[in-house]
């Protein structure tokens, strides 16, 4: 990269001024086009009933946004054209920096440093496996409510639509472009739709070895990483159609990448922790928190270096990539906020601020869940190790302690602000927190005792973490706690209770059931080749009805009757037509 022109940078920056101009000057011009030839364009690419969503009120929204981003891109095209030079000089940086890690590369003594730390290399590869074939065995669990919804809703549109529309915070927006990708390549099984988060989650186990490496040293990462590979909280996203994993992955780039900020940095590294962070956002916008973790250490360390210079490039690099990932994520939100508007983002029902009683009741409960999230399906023992180890890291392991710190403060004046109460699963990426403080304090408590080294204590230790991770992820198929786990909607039996109704519809049938099982029950339907018409059918006028009573959500036969507006007087008597694990299907007949 270093034997490009001054030159070629400017021509660079002239590019993007004139993209800039010319996108704003065409999203004025989009906003002139009349609504009967857009709406006609539409109703070709959605393909029938879709465009119904796109009313003229809705475009006229819509042409409204586009002006004001117009506008916007067009001064930004300004903004750059006065500060070309400048912009220069920064890409002109972001290729020398990527030129010396190119020549770093090369001169790196990669067979070294893996034969140094080939132990833990070795172990670190046996618990990606075991990682992967413990989250292989549960990718067929029954479907979920979230990621039903996710599938039929979301991935089944268009790209362009994906992109654009934001109807609930459901449609991870990344993570659904990707789902969709696998569902074109491979179908609609549970694997498939499942893969992206699969894969992330898999990847979840090198990233946290890579990042605690960083942080601590190789024994504390392998530690860490055995139990990220034997969590059962970590495995339940791992196979959890939604984009949970996909942000905790991103969380741990940036956090990789900020420990270089933070011992010199330079332009490429601000440039790739602001691309992480975006696509964090990207899939979920909750990456607020664990984002403002690693911005709050980095300020943190800018706040206590006592060289007076060093600090001043500290917040200079930390005020850069905050820029480049609110500019970036603003681009890729772009398409939404055109269409959906912002509020569809960041003020939709799911983010309605609470009433401070509210809060002071849910923040409690959201913290136990969390806590036994994390602790499931670990023995009452270990609990209290892991427990008393992060005391000790908190207290006398200072390598961590503006990370543990900031992992408390950061989130909270969102939080205040918002007024919001998370689920936990929001909270997913505390997991490698709470796992890395244990790790953290259990090597400085052996550590305090001195113990004599010979010429296979590494190999011990790497064999008593794998065995660790092993025991932990072998008792996961037998959990009552995991296979029960309802927190994204559940009906356990979905798949079997849609197999004793496949035979039994026929015109003029119904189904009727709430939320979760209804979205479950029409995932099932389409892979039988069956709509969902039955389950959206004119319930009053269906010469036989089929009711499913979610009982592990306290329905009763009365309540899902009353929800459709239906009179249990206007049937027959309720037949039971099957019992199965929290849930009764019943027959009713005109």
């Amino acid at each position: 990269m270093l034997f490009l022109s001054d030159k070629f940078f400017l021509r660079f920056v002239a590019i993007l001024i004139i993209l800039f101009f010319l996108g704003g000057a065409a999203m004025a011009a989009v906003s002139a086009i009349p609504y009967d030839l857009i709406k006609s364009k539409m109703d070709l690419l959605a393909g029938g009933g879709s465009s119904t969503l796109f009313t003229a009120d809705l475009y006229g929204q819509i042409c409204l946004r586009l002006r004001f981003f117009g506008g916007a891109a067009v001064l930004f095209a300004l903004f750059l054209y006065v500060m070309k030079k400048r912009t220069a000089l920064y890409f002109r940086a972001v290729a020398d920096s990527a030129g010396g890690l190119m020549k770093a590369i090369k001169k790196y003594p990669l067979r070294q440093a893996l034969r140094r730390e080939a132990v833990y290399h070795t172990a670190l590869i046996i618990l990606i496996a075991v990682a992967a074939l413990v989250r292989i065995y549960f990718l067929d669990q029954p479907i979920k409510f979230d990621e039903a919804g996710s599938y039929l809703y979301s991935s089944g549109r268009p790209f362009f639509m994906i992109a654009t529309y934001y109807a609930t915070p459901n449609n991870h927006i990344l993570h659904t472009l990707l789902m969709r990708c696998s569902y074109l390549i491979f179908g609609g099984a549970l694997w498939a739709v499942r893969l992206p988060a699969f894969l992330f989650g898999l990847l979840l186990v090198p990233a946290t070895y890579a990042v605690v490496r960083r942080l601590s040293n190789g024994r504390a990462a392998l530690l860490t990483a055995a139990l990220v590979a034997s969590s059962s909280f970590l495995i339940g996203y791992s196979v959890n159609a939604r984009g949970y994993t996909m942000m905790f992955f991103f969380f741990l780039c940036v956090l990789y990448l900020g420990t270089y900020l933070i011992r010199g940095g330079n332009s490429l590294i601000q440039l790739l922790l602001a691309f992480f962070a975006a696509l964090g956002f990207y899939t979920i916008p909750v990456m607020l928190y664990p984002f403002s973790i690693v911005v709050c250490w980095l300020f943190l360390f800018a706040v206590l270096n006592k060289n007076r210079a060093r600090r001043y490039r500290d917040f200079k690099q930390l005020f850069t990539s905050l820029l480049l990932t609110f500019f970036m994520t603003m681009v890729l939100y772009l398409p939404v906020f055109v269409v959906s508007g912002w509020e569809a983002v960041a003020a939709n029902r799911f983010v309605l601020p609470q009433s401070w009683s509210t809060l002071c009741a849910l923040w409690p409960n959201t913290a136990a869940a969390l806590w036994g999230q994390l602790n499931m399906d670990i023995q009452l023992p270990l609990q209290i190790v892991l427990a008393a180890a992060v005391l000790v890291c908190i207290f006398f392991y200072r390598k961590l302690n503006l990370l543990l710190i900031s992992a408390v403060i950061a989130p909270l004046p969102f939080l205040l602000i918002q007024k919001v109460a998370p689920p936990p699963r929001v909270w997913i990426f505390w997991a490698f927190i709470y796992f890395m403080a244990a790790a953290g304090g259990l090597i400085h408590l052996i550590s305090l005792f001195r113990l004599r080294t010979f010429r296979f204590t590494e190999h011990i230790y790497a064999i008593i973490v794998v065995a660790l991770a092993v025991v932990l992820s072998w008792q996961v198929p037998d959990s009552a706690a995991f296979r029960c786990a309802n927190e994204t909607g559940t009906l356990r039996d979905g798949a079997e209770i849609v197999e004793t109704l496949a035979p039994l519809l026929g015109e003029g049938d119904c189904i009727l059931a709430l939320p979760p099982s209804d979205a479950i029950l029409e995932y099932y339907l389409n892979r039988k080749g069956l709509t969902g018409q039955y389950l959206w059918a004119d319930s009053r006028n269906s010469k036989r009805v089929f009711v499913l009573v979610n009982e592990s959500y306290s329905h009763t036969l009365y309540e899902v009757l009353s929800d459709w507006g239906l009179g249990s007087g206007a049937y027959s008597i309720p037949r039971i037509r099957g019992r199965y694990r929290g849930a009764t299907l019943y027959e009713l007949s005109k």
